[in-house]
């Protein structure tokens, strides 16, 4: 059983033209989203479970889970946090008065960095991202065992709808490795459950997420770059889900066909519009 330290960046301020979905939905649709984040980690990571047994008609304590800590940290007045009274006790508010609520994200980083000594994993988490993946920490800490603290996996993030299950919106992208030293690997492979894995130095280290090891924590802490707020992956939200990560790990996501190995949902269907519209498109010219 794990202690889990989780902290996730939450703001909303309606602003119709905004390129982000948290700033274009509705305040009531985007504190659904939220209360769904929540209730995926509670519920597939630290929440009580039980058993009914039949034969006498009783409940029995389940299975031990972890020890979750969840940490909402918004800016100023811009945020949901009374809109959430069905899972207010699944987290604890921190308010914070930064000027620029995008750099929310570096405040988690500076978060886990106060409590790193008390905590096994620490997870780093956008608002609307859904776990349902109960073993999740159990192969996370799998590969960092197998391979070393120097490699990261990172999870898949996937929306689902307009007849796909899954549709990964992470692919392969643009990106080099960063950091020096000899050259990396660029495929690790491994036996889990029967089952060979293969994981690919990422090309596009994006999840909206990470989850890294008190080890693993203590790496970056004692790296030049830890707070030093780069905001120049993408933009400042991006940068504060990956571009840390990015400079001081090996970043490896898994190959097309073990993609959900490790996955994460992203809620609603923006990304999927998006990617639907533009290859329709393609195909027209």
């Amino acid at each position: 059983m794990a202690k889990i330290l989780i902290a996730i960046p939450h703001y909303f301020r309606r602003e119709a033209k905004s390129v982000y979905d948290s700033e274009r939905s509705s305040a009531e649709d985007r504190a659904v989203l939220v209360a769904k984040t929540l209730s995926g980690l509670w519920t597939n990571l630290g929440g009580p479970t039980t058993i009914y047994e039949t034969k006498g008609g009783r409940l029995l304590d389940g299975p031990h889970r972890h020890q979750i800590n969840i940490r909402l940290v918004t800016a100023g007045s811009d945020h949901l946090v009374e809109s959430l009274q069905g899972v207010r006790e699944l987290f604890r508010h921190v308010s914070t008065n930064i000027a620029n609520p995008r750099l929310l994200g570096f405040e988690c980083h500076r978060i886990f960095a106060e409590e790193v000594e008390d905590f096994d994993w620490f997870v780093y988490l956008e608002d609307d991202l859904v776990l349902h993946d109960p073993l999740l920490i159990e192969k996370l800490g799998w590969f960092s065992q197998r391979f070393g603290d120097i490699n990261l996996l990172q999870v898949n993030r996937y929306e689902k709808g307009y007849g796909y299950a899954r549709v990964y919106i992470d692919g392969p992208g643009r990106w080099k490795a960063q950091g020096r030293g000899p050259p990396w690997p660029e495929t690790l492979e491994a036996e889990f459950l029967g089952r060979t894995l293969r994981f690919e130095l990422a090309t596009n280290p994006h999840s909206g997420c990470f989850f890294v090891t008190r080890r693993q924590m203590r790496r970056w802490m004692r790296s030049t770059i830890f707070l030093d707020r780069d905001t120049s992956f993408v933009g400042p939200l991006e940068s504060a889900a990956t571009l840390g990560i990015y400079k001081t790990f090996r970043v490896y996501k898994t190959a097309a066909a073990n993609y959900d190995f490790v996955e994460i949902r992203h809620a609603g269907s923006v990304y999927l519009k998006t990617i639907l519209a533009r290859t329709m498109l393609a195909k027209k010219t």
